[in-house]
């Protein structure tokens, strides 16, 4: 696999759209002099210091970033930890093996405390008392874009079944707690922060399928890269390392990635555990 550390002498980073995950990369590439404005559309703007001209930013769907830096297609990226998990799920679902395509070079601890992922249906008397656990899901539609998560979260549910009894729907992103409200399906996997859209299209939890504190902004490599460029990922670290402490916040556990560094962190069994709490009705 071929790939290009260069891009008009520009070491190439990819970056997470969205307000959760974009907000805290912006705030930490600007702690290093490159600023990031968001547009009213919520895409990013992206403004170089011109002491800053070695980076390449693009910006992409969370979701599709560690399949990205798999494949070898960017480098480097930060992502989300939730994320990471759930390629490696549904990687290692497909491939039967642990994948090694991806390090972590970096923790960020600060991030979002309350964000979770959760499965949510609807909040009505009627829905009460006919979903009061994931297992009565059986044979219905369930909308995610956590397919490896939600795959494993499910196969937990049903340990007795060869095929796991739920209709996934994975074509759906961002729009899944409106369809669930409308009818469209009847639970879905998705990302909660406050709660906000839960309550305004009235659903609620039925189960959490990656606790709070589980998902945390990392910074990613393709194995490959790191492997051959691994002074030159470290520096970037670094930089984001220094500018952090000498503001007086330590805001990154700077772990030097291994070959074993992906497949410690990134436990697809054990704490995660894919069952780990089941809220139940109201």
């Amino acid at each position: 696999m071929s790939l290009d550390l260069e891009r008009a002498g520009k070491l190439r980073i990819l970056i997470p759209d969205g307000k959760h995950a974009g907000d805290k990369v912006a705030g930490l590439l600007s702690s290093v002099g490159v600023p990031i404005e968001w547009r009213t559309n919520g895409n990013l703007h992206i403004k170089f210091n011109g002491n800053e001209g070695d980076l390449s930013l693009t910006v992409v769907k969370n979701r599709a970033i560690s399949p990205y830096i798999a494949e070898g297609r960017y480098p480097v990226a930060f992502t989300t930890s939730d994320r990471v998990l759930d390629y490696m799920a549904l990687a290692t679902m497909i491939d039967g093996n642990l994948p090694t395509d991806i390090i972590e070079v970096a923790r960020f601890n600060e991030f979002n405390s309350r964000l979770r992922v959760s499965l949510l249906t609807r909040d009505n008397p009627e829905d009460d008392e006919r979903y009061k656990t994931p297992q009565d899901l059986r044979g219905k539609r369930v909308l995610t874009s956590y397919m490896g998560l939600g795959t494993r979260f499910f196969r937990a549910c049903f340990p007795d079944d060869s095929v796991i009894p739920v209709e996934f729907d994975g074509r759906i992103d961002g729009k899944e707690e409106g369809l669930v409200a409308e009818g469209d399906a009847e639970a879905a996997i998705v990302s909660v922060d406050t709660g906000s859209a839960m309550k305004t299209n009235s659903l609620r939890e039925l189960a959490v399928v990656l606790p709070p504190g589980e998902s945390q902004i990392v910074l990613i490599c393709n194995s490959i890269f790191y492997k051959d460029n691994k002074p030159l990922v470290d520096q970037f670290v670094l930089r984001l390392q220094e500018n952090n402490k000498s503001n007086g916040v330590d805001k990154i556990i700077k772990e030097v990635a291994k070959e074993t560094a992906t497949a410690n962190r990134f436990n697809l069994s054990g704490k995660f555990g894919f069952v780990s709490q089941i809220i139940g009705g109201r």
